[in-house]
């Protein structure tokens, strides 16, 4: 469903003459070390994997697109939580705290995608948010 979702969004926002894409994507197809992605990593869960594939194939879809795409990916853990605008950003690469976890409440991630929409500095990159 979810590549069929890519491809519909693709060819109708090419079609309507709109450049920019922001969609939702997973963790899993974020880098942990160079050629290293989550879903590949020792500790990723192994149930996650198959959903983790479906997104990274359709990340290869925008990749190949001629729109200016954004992939915002959650952190590791994501948890309903409070806002506190608090938190670390960036592109391709899961973010970890001190501790070594990768996590972020659903509110903070709410607000590291509206400031994507708003920005835009992440085009043509996968984009990440985490404590």
């Amino acid at each position: 469903m979810i590549v069929k979702a890519a491809h519909s969004l693709i060819d109708g926002v090419s079609r309507a003459g709109i450049r920019r894409l922001i969609v939702v994507g997973g963790a899993g197809i974020l880098n942990v070390a160079p050629d290293v992605l989550l879903m590949n990593s020792p500790n990723f869960v192994e149930e996650y994997r198959p959903l983790a594939a479906v997104h990274l194939e359709a990340y290869n879809l925008y990749k190949a697109s001629n729109l200016d795409w954004s992939f915002v990916c959650p952190a590791a853990e994501i948890f309903p939580g409070d806002r506190t605008a608090i938190f670390q950003v960036g592109a391709d690469h899961l973010l970890i705290n001190e501790k070594g976890e990768s996590r972020i409440s659903a509110e903070d991630y709410a607000i590291a995608f509206i400031d994507e929409v708003e920005q835009s500095k992440y085009i043509h990159h996968r984009m990440t948010a985490a404590y």
